[in-house]
């Protein structure tokens, strides 16, 4: 098993489900990995803003940075920090 099997875009973690946005190799079947595949610069974007406006819809948070559970949280986060 390769170490890069997969790589992960984006992620939120909400109270009853989870998101996550990734690209598989090229060897790995998608079934083996998770759905939808984002096939597109255009594709990935608009599942990032999907996935970053979950926790927004579900009235978590007020905007998507606020949402500690989220790979813009952490982000930001770690470029105040940087």
């Amino acid at each position: 098993m390769d170490a890069k099997e997969f790589e992960l875009h984006d992620f939120v973690v909400m109270p009853d489900h989870i998101h996550l946005l990734i690209t598989v190799d090229e060897g790995m079947s998608i079934e083996k990995a998770m759905q939808p595949r984002a096939d597109s610069e255009d594709s990935l974007r608009k599942h990032r803003e999907y996935i970053a406006l979950n926790p927004v819809r579900a009235g978590l948070a007020a905007n998507p940075g606020e949402y500690p559970y989220c790979f813009r949280y952490l982000a930001d986060k770690k470029l105040r920090r940087g």
